[in-house]
């Protein structure tokens, strides 16, 4: 069965930390209203430097294991729906709570902005066997709709 739903783009590696539930908390600039079961889509997008080493830093420091292959840059797929999860909420993040919940969120300093960083708090996640190919429409950066399995 599939329903259309909002599909929301994410850069990786956090598309994909994302889909097997490492990530809960997606970063962004703006607050948000959407609630409910959403996609998350793995834009096309390349990984920065900055990212990836924040990513590498978690496994290492955090979870104490060398980095998956499935998370090597070269690994990552990219132009892909990769998962559903539902968007709990859309909370600011003071820097206390960007400080004591950079567990969940995993972005790097540099992307914290005092009264312009946001945390859109996911769960519920459910990774698509195959990885749905898909491109965002023109003019949709953040968010779009379509069929995905449920």
């Amino acid at each position: 069965m599939k329903e259309n739903i909002k599909v929301l783009a994410v850069r990786q590696p956090w598309a994909s930390l994302i889909a097997c539930n490492y990530k809960d908390c997606e970063v962004r600039s703006q607050h948000t209203y959407t609630r409910g079961r959403i996609a998350i889509y793995a834009s096309r997008s390349e990984p920065t430097d900055e990212d990836m080493a924040s990513m590498e830093a978690y496994f290492t420091n955090y979870l104490t294991m060398p980095v998956p292959d499935a998370f090597k840059k070269e690994n990552l797929p990219m132009g892909k729906i990769l998962a559903t999860v539902d968007l709990l909420d859309s909370d600011l993040f003071s820097e206390k709570e960007w400080k004591d919940e950079q567990i969940w969120h995993l972005a790097p300093d540099s992307y914290f902005k005092p009264g312009k960083t946001y945390g859109w708090y996911l769960c519920d996640v459910e990774k698509l066997d195959v990885p749905i190919d898909y491109k965002m429409p023109k003019g949709c950066v953040v968010w779009a709709n379509a069929e995905v399995p449920v």
